[in-house]
């Protein structure tokens, strides 16, 4: 019982112990979530702050800082990305966050140059390096480097002499050392030159934009510090920046001064222990309108006009000074508002503002009154100034007058009344300028409108066209009285090709539809110069035709095609004699024939037959050559040199190798030199010649080749659509076969096996990555399928290069050829061609599908079969109804194992492809699949196990 009691008393100690460590877990998430949500709504509060002085206008002097702001933001968020901060991190504040949440890790005041030191103020102290250069006239140039001590002391070269130097600028050092040398040296020379400068330690604290301890370099000044960590925060002052130093001294600095005048003199050098303090800002007022720098100024002791106006430059020259219009608050009691005339009132400036005033410099009236403006038809057109009395007749004179198409019967006068709205008056300026007593005078404001004549008359489309045989065609200006001759000389006149008997003009109609067609005889008009002429209207189109669009011209060439070096068309004029043609031709071939045929044109000769036959006149070429033919050409005709076959422009060789007394090239006698003449050149054969191997390649592919091989391809692309179509008509059937021999139902509509079927999705995606399983039957036969991989229909073979060539190894019988010269065994040779006269071999060579390709010793009287034996026997995959021998001779023929082998014959046994009769084991076939799919049901069930 007691023991029970124990475990029920430590069991509540347990958990009273667990909800107490929820409950503080829960305290502290509801504590830092409370943080959280009082930093967001500070955060939200200062960004709202800081908009309302972004928005429109900037606090000003916060842009001077802008550069090391941005420099500080992006060192900072680069720092919180990559986890950078430790302990050695000088912690600051950037707007908005607290210090304890940003870190730093580099240099802050790494733009602080210490190689520009002004040397009249800089002050020498302890750790300072200076190098010393002195030279004399019997001592060379030599450099030292002086350190200054801890005493302020350094130590003279030379002399050994000790001089304390701190608190002397580098001029007042340089003179005492050179009085020490001088006591050593005769007439010594220095220089003195600051080569290590020493670290001093400052802070700087109150409302500045990165507040801390820093080590600067002690050339280090108030403006540099202060630029480098960003200036001020939104709420500092830039007009009291305290220096606190040593002695319980004080100095107060305006940044103002340096923003605003360029004034540097208070920009003093730091000193060890200083502490530059931003006290918060106080008077800060807004100043806006017609002002050189709107915006908000931070006001000193003088929180007046006078001051902000000086922050801000002064007003501009369109300000209204007559109404300075000011938002002020008395403080601590009430809001006023107050215009201030600082055109009467002298003491304006003494006016007090405070912080959050606003101070409005408006604009004068931007809408000039006393004008009055006259537009149209005059010289000068614009505003003109408006005084007492001013007529009409008087700004018309100052805009230089009316203008020659002027539109006198109507004048528009634009009056502005009272309410804004304009008033239309007309006026008759003929009338008004024809009666000299009477005058119109204007009122401010008025607008004068004199509008041209084209302006309210219509005077139509001004401009005539002109296209065709001329220098420059295209759309003129048509003046009054133009004529259509006109019209051409400004158009460059007619081209030489132009047709002046035939000028069309296009007459066009007022509404813009198409006038009548005028034909007019250019040529007869300026044979004529006392015709009369054809005016031209507005829009109209002239058009003069070339010679060639209205008569058909032939090419002026004639031709010449066949035997001779240059066959093409040539240009010709009248006539040309025969002779001069071939010339430039540039003659005759070798080849050419006894006659030349010249197919006369018809399109230069009256033909006393109808149709379209040519007369074909016949010339000597001989005579030809030696000009006794009177024979011309003219336009159209064409020449024809026909050419002799029996011209053999080179020599044509052929070549022998092998077992010949004199294997070479050799040149062909002529074009009908046969086989066994070659063999005799050659010196005849040699005794072990092998006269049935002998072979001849003819690689010259004869004439019409080109033709025959266009259309063994298009044979081949139509054969190719055909195997197409039955590859795919056999793959339904063999799948349909398939199908039913493994048990799937066919009329279902589903593309997958029946063992995808049974075990769904899973399966799919192993047979889609081509796994497969493999299940040993009771006669340990095994079986492996891949369902991927089952083709059931080859598809056709697609011939290469070897098969669509024929071989050019030509069938030859040198025997035939020697026994009986002239023969059709003693073929003709062409060029190129290639005897190969091989010696006697010995031996059989067995390839392809046996047991081991061998080379046999041939035997007089055997067959295939018997050196099949020899080689080990045809293989399980030979195909021995496909066998071939190739001859000695290069001659393939098909055979069997009685097929008898002569000397150097080879015989090549092919393989075949192994089908499965997949009627005779679908009875197997169903087992594997129902062990497929058990073993696929396991493999499914262990893969659920595993997740």
């Amino acid at each position: 019982m007691l023991k029970k009691n124990s475990f029920i008393f430590y069991l509540v100690i347990f958990f009273t112990a667990m909800a107490s460590l929820a409950n503080a877990g829960i305290e502290q998430a509801y504590s830092e979530k409370s943080k959280q949500s009082k930093k967001n709504k500070k955060t939200k509060k200062l960004k709202e702050y800081n908009k309302k002085f972004n928005d429109e206008y900037t606090i000003f002097g916060m842009d001077y800082f802008q550069l090391p702001r941005e420099k500080i933001n992006s060192r900072v968020k680069f720092n919180k990305k990559n986890k950078k901060a430790t302990k050695k991190n000088v912690p600051f504040t950037v707007e908005g966050e607290s210090a304890e949440n940003n870190t730093v890790d580099f240099n802050i005041l790494e733009g602080l140059s210490d190689k520009v030191i002004n040397s009249d103020r800089y002050l020498l102290g302890v750790n300072d390096t200076i190098l010393l250069k002195y030279w004399s006239e019997t001592e060379p140039p030599t450099e030292t480097k002086l350190k200054v001590d801890y005493k302020g002391s350094v130590n003279i070269p030379i002399t050994g002499k000790v001089l304390t130097v701190r608190g002397m600028n580098l001029q007042q050092a340089e003179r005492s050392i050179k009085q020490e040398l001088s006591q050593a040296l005769n007439r010594p020379e220095i220089t003195l030159t600051l080569s290590e400068i020493r670290s001093i330690h400052v802070t700087i604290m109150g409302e500045s934009y990165l507040p801390g301890n820093y080590d600067v370099p002690s050339t280090t000044t108030l403006y540099n510090l202060l630029y480098a960590t960003g200036g001020v925060n939104i709420n500092g002052t830039l007009r009291d920046i305290h220096i606190k130093r040593t002695g319980n001294d004080t100095i107060h600095f305006d940044f103002y001064k340096f923003l605003i005048e360029g004034d540097c003199s208070q920009d003093i050098p730091l000193n060890p222990g200083d502490i530059i303090y931003i006290p918060p800002c106080k008077n800060r007022v807004l100043i806006k309108g017609e002002v050189v720098r709107p915006g908000f100024f931070e006001l000193g002791e003088n929180n007046n006009i006078k001051e902000l106006l000086w922050c801000c430059r002064g007003i501009k020259s369109t300000a209204n000074a007559n109404n300075i219009h000011i938002e002020s608050v008395v403080p601590y009691k009430e809001r006023t508002v107050k215009d201030i005339d600082i055109t009467k009132d002298r003491d304006y400036g003494l006016y007090p503002v405070y912080d959050n005033d606003t101070v409005e410099v408006r604009s004068v009236h931007k809408k000039v009154m006393n004008q009055v403006s006259i537009e149209g038809a005059v010289k000068i057109p614009g505003k003109y100034e408006f005084t007492e009395g001013i007529t009409l007749e008087d700004i018309i004179n100052r805009a230089g007058g009316l203008l020659e198409d002027a539109y006198l019967d109507r004048c528009e006068l634009i009056h502005k009344n009272k309410d804004g709205s304009e008033a239309l008056e007309i006026v008759d300026l003929r009338k008004l300028l024809a009666d000299k007593g009477k005058h119109k005078v204007l009122n401010p404001l008025d607008s004068v409108l004199i509008y041209k004549q084209k302006d309210l008359k219509w005077q139509g489309e001004r401009f005539v066209k002109i296209t065709g045989a001329v220098k420059k065609p295209g759309t003129y200006y048509r003046p009054d009285n133009m004529t259509l001759e006109d019209l051409v000389n400004r158009a460059g006149g007619v081209l030489p090709e132009g047709y002046l008997r035939n000028v069309f003009l296009q007459r066009y109609n007022q509404d813009g539809t198409f006038g009548e067609l005028v034909r007019c005889n250019l040529e007869q008009v300026q044979k004529s110069k006392g015709s009369k002429h054809t005016l031209l209207r507005d829009r109209d189109e002239v058009n003069i035709q070339r010679l060639d669009e209205i008569q058909f011209t032939p090419e002026e060439e004639v031709s010449i095609y066949g035997a001779v070096q240059k066959p093409g068309s040539y240009p010709c004029g009248s006539i040309m004699p025969l002779q001069s043609l071939v010339q430039l031709a540039g003659g005759f071939l070798p080849e050419a024939s006894d006659e030349v045929e010249v197919a006369r044109s018809n399109y230069y000769r009256k033909l006393n037959h109808t149709g379209n036959t040519h007369k074909i006149d016949k010339y000597k070429t001989i005579d030809i050559i030696n000009g006794s033919v009177n024979c011309y050409i003219l336009k159209g005709d064409v020449v024809t040199v026909s050419k002799l076959n029996v011209i053999q422009k080179r020599p044509e060789i052929v070549y022998i190798e092998g077992r010949v007394k004199k294997p070479g090239p050799y040149p062909l006698k002529s074009n009908y030199e046969t086989l066994s003449s070659v063999i005799y050149r050659a010196g005849g054969l040699m005794n072990d010649a092998f006269l049935s191997g002998a072979r001849l390649y003819r690689s010259a592919r004869p004439e019409g080749e080109e033709f025959k091989s266009n259309v063994v391809n298009k044979i081949i692309d139509l054969y190719k659509i055909i195997q197409l179509n039955e590859y795919k008509r056999l793959t339904a059937e063999m799948q349909l076969k398939f199908y039913k021999i493994t048990g799937e139902n066919s009329n279902s509509g589903a593309s997958e096996t029946k063992a995808d079927s049974l075990i769904g999705k899973e399966l799919s995606m192993l047979k889609k990555t081509n796994k497969s399983f493999n299940k040993k039957e009771d006669n340990s036969s095994s079986y492996q399928l891949n369902l991927n991989n089952l083709n059931l229909v080859t598809p056709a073979r697609e011939f290469d290069y070897g098969n669509l060539h024929p071989s050019p190894n030509l069938n030859i019988n040198i025997s035939g050829a020697l026994r009986n010269p002239g023969s059709k065994d003693d073929i003709i040779l062409k060029n190129n061609d290639k005897i190969i006269v091989p010696e006697v071999p010995s031996s059989i060579n067995i390839i392809g599908s046996v047991v081991v390709p061998s080379t046999i010793l041939f035997k007089e009287g055997y067959n295939v079969e018997y050196y099949v034996n020899r080689s080990g026997g045809c293989c399980d995959d030979a195909n021995k109804g496909q066998i071939v021998v190739i001859r000695s001779n290069g001659v393939v023929d098909k055979a069997n194992f009685r097929t008898k082998i002569y000397l150097g014959d080879t015989i090549f046994v092919p393989n075949l492809v192994m089908p499965i009769a997949i009627e005779e084991k679908s009875e197997k076939f169903n087992k594997f699949l129902d062990n497929f799919t058990n073993l696929a049901f396991s493999f499914l069930l262990v893969r659920s196990i595993v997740k």
